[in-house]
């Protein structure tokens, strides 16, 4: 097909685009024409022009889209003959629509069902954004009105170029579709070649497998209204992450973002990673398997990336970065102006592949801002990744997400979820399922695949008065249906199996589980400073230990309490049946902790040489306490008996009844007092005191302990 405006070569910069420079000026010919002429030019010109428009549907073919939007052009044609005073604008106008005409009309009728999701579709979509704006200036109320200011004028003739321009740019999207079908077997060859891994396209077959699906309609729509403009902004980031813990919901908004993008065909390639699927978390896979969907997108990058693979049939499977040099950069580079406005591809949970698919995220962040497509990534909040993306921008943050309007979209889908039940859940029902859900929205999933499954064999009703009323034994095994946590642990598995990585030394593996543990029995949510003091380790070295954990612990930064992603986290690691080797050995750490804790209120709350003294001269005994004591001893007081109750057997309880026995110095009662922990002492006392009674004491506690040999020579001792 030969062409005067066109080249050998679609989106080159020396293809001819009509709206790539300023408008020119409305006045610069007025001056050597006189008006006559120019109103006798501009009605025959104008009278081309619409007689053309009225006829250009023919040339659309029997492709829907295509014939709307030039009927479109022809019902607000009004607007260019109301605003008509520079005609050579209009004669230049007439002229490029009248070249763009005479090309699609022989070819128009070849597009098929596979331009309607295509950038055909794209583009025909862009010509109409455009003619609903110029329609709605036609509405607003009389045009000569409306356009009388110069701004205006050149406001309209603008839009109208930009209208040439993308009707070019379909021009050369259906040379390259005809291209296509000429060579097809050599192009469907070549894509095929590239070994893409359709499991890992959003609504691919095996989404059903591992049940992906979009939000439930009503829920999250404020994080998919921010993607939706941040989609259709020009002007925005070309690349946006998002990230959240372990089960919040990150692939659920993917699924619907790319819903959205299909529908509006701007989705050009997806990529949902998941360690399900071996190819599906291969980092290899995810550059060629883009490729090869925007080469099913757009005519042109096909065409383009034919040439880059005949130039190097091997790139496929060559390192991430070669391949995307090859498979993406170039090929781009070559049909950049060709590919429509918008153009964007996703990429779920990255981080599940090889080493957390750091390399790809180098190059995205290397490439991106210089390519005419949009990327859209999640991943979990693991360090090494927001190393990385914090130097480019901050995330959009689930976590961040506050707790009440996250029940609240749980609550809705649960409703939607469990709506079609024999007898289904009243609104109370729903309210606790949503407070046992919390944020995790894989928890609340769960939940619906076991209550109310496919199979019809169930006894729904039942299954759901199990769950909710379940308890779970903190220290024990979950009460729970044991079906019900199959789905959980193998995430809770997943995450785990990573966290404690082979690569790691002995001693760095041992500060992750002391650090876990320690979260998992504490009394209370732990800052870093104290899980160092009660792990005898640094700062660093608590952090360090922190990073694996990420997905299934909430780390703020900046600093602030560490806490499990959901309490069905704690209750899978406690439970050995459900955990395997990840299991937590509660007593053991609880008898860990208890130790430690009586180690701090030894060496540090009752240090008398440097306390006693402060009492007897401040009139405020609770607050210089409260500036002498650090957090970690204030905890060993509180929680000294949560620790030793937990576990009966502890052999710290013949020294604390030894204490008991003996009596506590009233020096010692000041200092309880002043900080509040008298009761929480006496009660640690008392429970040492009955496990005691109950089991002769260990002989390794005969010999007092140091503590009690401190206490020779105080002069006041309180008995109880």
């Amino acid at each position: 097909m030969s062409n005067k405006n066109t080249t050998n070569q679609p989106g080159s910069s020396t293809q001819h685009v009509v709206g790539t420079n300023n408008p020119p000026s409305l006045s610069s010919n007025m001056g050597t024409k006189s008006t006559l002429e120019l109103k006798h030019r501009g009605k025959e010109t104008l009278g081309k022009l619409k007689a053309f428009f009225q006829a250009a549907p023919v040339a659309a073919g029997t492709f829907s889209p295509l014939k709307t939007a030039m009927n479109e052009l022809v019902n607000v044609f009004d607007v260019v003959e109301a605003v008509a005073e520079n005609q050579e604008c209009y004669e230049e106008l007439y002229s490029e629509f009248q070249s763009i005409f005479d090309s699609l009309q022989p070819y128009a009728d070849k597009l098929d069902t596979e331009a309607r999701n295509s950038s055909v579709a794209r583009i025909v979509q862009l010509i109409n954004a455009q003619i609903v704006h110029i329609k709605k200036r036609q509405e607003q109320g009389k045009t000569r009105q409306m356009f009388g200011f110069r701004e205006n004028q050149e406001d309209l003739i603008k839009r109208y170029r930009q209208v040439a321009s993308l009707f070019r740019q379909l021009q050369n999207d259906i040379n390259l579709r005809i291209w296509n079908n000429t060579d097809r077997q050599l192009s469907e060859m070549q894509l095929k070649g590239m070994s893409p891994v359709r499991n890992a396209i959003y609504d691919s077959s095996f989404s059903r497998t591992v049940n992906r699906r979009g939000c439930t309609r009503g829920t999250r729509e404020q994080v998919l209204e921010t993607l939706q403009n941040w989609v259709q902004n020009p002007h925005s980031a070309k690349l946006v992450w998002m990230s959240g813990m372990l089960g919040t919901g990150k692939t659920t908004i993917a699924y619907s973002l790319c819903e959205w993008l299909k529908d509006e065909k701007q989705l050009g390639a997806s990529f949902f990673c998941s360690h399900s699927s071996d190819a599906c978390r291969d980092l290899n896979g995810i550059v060629p398997t883009i490729a090869y969907q925007l080469a099913r997108y757009s005519p042109a990058f096909r065409w383009s990336l034919s040439h880059a693979l005949e130039d190097d049939p091997d790139a496929p499977i060559r390192n991430v970065s070669a391949q995307f040099n090859k498979l993406i950069v170039e090929p781009v580079a070559r049909v950049r102006t060709a590919l429509p406005e918008g153009v964007t591809v996703v990429i779920d949970a990255l981080d599940e592949c090889d080493n957390h698919g750091l390399e790809l995220l180098e190059l995205l962040l290397k490439h991106a801002i210089d390519l005419p497509i949009k990327f859209f990534i999640t991943v979990r909040p693991e360090p090494v990744i927001h190393k990385t993306m914090m130097t480019v921008a901050r995330p959009m943050d689930l976590d961040g997400i506050t707790s009440p309007m996250v029940e609240d979209d749980v609550y809705k889908y649960l409703a939607e979820a469990l709506g079609n039940m024999l007898g289904p859940p009243t609104d109370d029902q729903l309210r606790q399922l949503a407070r046992q859900s919390g944020k995790l929205f894989a928890y609340a999933s769960i939940l619906v695949l076991y209550v109310n499954p496919s199979t019809p064999y169930v006894d729904s009703s039942r299954r759901l008065q199990a769950v909710l009323l379940q308890e779970n034994d903190r220290h024990g095994k979950s009460a729970g249906p044991s079906k019900l946590f199959i789905p959980l642990d193998r995430l809770y598995d997943n995450v785990l199996g990573r966290a404690f990585d082979d690569k790691l030394e002995l001693e760095e593996l041992q500060n992750v589980q002391n650090v876990l543990w320690t979260i998992i029995c504490g009394g209370e949510p732990l800052s870093i400073e104290i899980l160092a003091e009660l792990l005898q380790l640094t700062n660093d070295q608590v952090f360090l230990a922190l990073k694996p954990l990420h997905s299934v612990l909430h780390v703020p930064e900046g600093g602030g309490l560490v806490t499990p992603v959901h309490a069905s986290f704690s209750e899978y690691l406690l439970d050995k049946s459900r955990s395997g080797q990840m299991h937590c050995d509660g007593p053991r750490q609880n008898e860990r902790l208890a130790h430690r804790c009586f180690d701090l209120m030894n060496t540090k709350l009752f240090d008398l040489d440097t306390l006693a003294p402060s009492y007897s001269t401040t009139p405020d005994p609770k607050e210089q306490a409260n500036v002498k004591i650090s957090p970690s001893v204030l905890y060993a007081g509180r929680y000294l008996d949560t620790h030793l109750h937990a576990n009966p057997t502890s052999n710290l309880h013949a020294s604390l009844n030894e204490i008991s026995c003996g009596g506590i110095p009233s020096s010692w009662m000041r200092v309880l007092e002043a900080l509040d922990l008298k009761s929480s002492t006496m009660k640690a006392l008392y429970t040492s005191g009955t496990a005691m009674s109950q089991q002769p004491p260990p002989p390794s506690y005969s010999t007092p302990s140091p503590l009690l040999r401190s206490l020779h020579g105080c002069p006041a001792i309180v008995c109880i």
